[in-house]
């Protein structure tokens, strides 16, 4: 019988290498793929936000136009926003840090603002003096 001849030096040497050059490459994607995903992550919680803050922004300038000029289309426009940025609350930004603290709170504020808003538009062919103290309430309500 043959004696089997021992692996070369060099031949482990470069094995080695091969395999010590594999690991590093599986290490460093394995790094960037974690960095790319908790980017994403970021991404999508900046973009949830803006989308929530460009919502209230339109909500506020069709109640500032509403109070304005009186139009029932601006209440319309409002009510729209009102119901996409709670859309944007609801699905994006309601369990983020920071925001699960004063969760009911948040919700609280927007219900009480959809109801001063709809109560709004309901008497707004009263007396100017009857809607100039609700709208200071409405106002209050959206900050």
């Amino acid at each position: 019988m043959e004696r089997l001849k021992p692996a070369s030096s060099l031949r482990r040497k470069i094995t080695l290498g091969y395999v010590i050059i594999g690991g590093l490459i599986m290490a460093l994607a394995t790094v960037a793929f974690l960095e790319l995903h908790q980017m994403e992550t970021r991404i999508r919680t900046v973009s949830g936000i803006t989308d929530f803050l460009n919502a209230i922004l339109e909500l506020r300038r069709y109640e500032k136009n509403f109070f304005l000029y009186d139009q029932e289309s601006d209440w319309e426009s409002n009510h729209d926003w009102l119901n996409r940025a709670e859309e944007v609350f609801f699905n994006n930004i309601i369990n983020m840090n920071g925001v699960v603290e004063r969760r009911a709170e948040l919700i609280r504020h927007m219900a009480l603002y959809r109801q001063l808003m709809g109560f709004q538009y309901q008497t707004w062919s009263q007396p100017a003096a009857t809607r100039v103290t609700r709208k200071d309430q409405v106002r209050q309500a959206g900050k």
